[in-house]
């Protein structure tokens, strides 16, 4: 397994996993959005043979960066994909002294939860109705 930056290459490939992966309840992102976020975001890849298998978007325009996005193709999940991403990314914030770490996940999604508490996340609060299925996110938050 490959991690390396996206590139506006990865565009549309990006988008066909984003579309697999997430609903319209869920706020997938648009074409036009990778592309912002491949020139203006941490945006980072997992490849396997060649192929795009993941990806990680962090958004760090604020004191503490938050993960975006994170997302595996379900033929390569369980395999270490969402945890080498995130560990990749957690090493450039140190690096940069960023202090923490937070994201906002599905309270119904238990194998994320699962993931973010094994690294050590917690949670820190709740929002109601977050997503557009009204389902509550579970704000989470890493010292780094």
């Amino acid at each position: 397994m490959t991690i390396r930056k996206a590139l506006t290459r990865d565009a549309k490939k990006l988008a066909k996993l984003e579309s697999e992966l997430f609903s319209y309840e869920n706020f997938p992102l648009s074409i036009s959005s990778i592309y912002y976020h491949i020139r203006h975001s941490l945006f980072y890849v997992s490849e396997i043979k060649g192929d795009i298998v993941g990806y990680i978007l962090v958004l760090t325009r604020r004191k503490s960066p938050k993960i975006h996005s994170l997302g595996v193709s379900a033929a390569f999940r369980k395999q270490g994909v969402s945890t080498a991403l995130i560990q990749h990314v957690l090493m450039l914030l140190s690096k940069e002294g960023f202090k923490s770490l937070s994201l906002e996940v599905r309270t119904d999604n238990k194998n994320a939860i699962a993931l973010y508490e094994r690294m050590k996340f917690v949670e820190v609060s709740k929002i109601s109705g977050f997503y557009r299925d009204k389902c509550d996110a579970s704000v989470m938050m890493l010292k780094l």
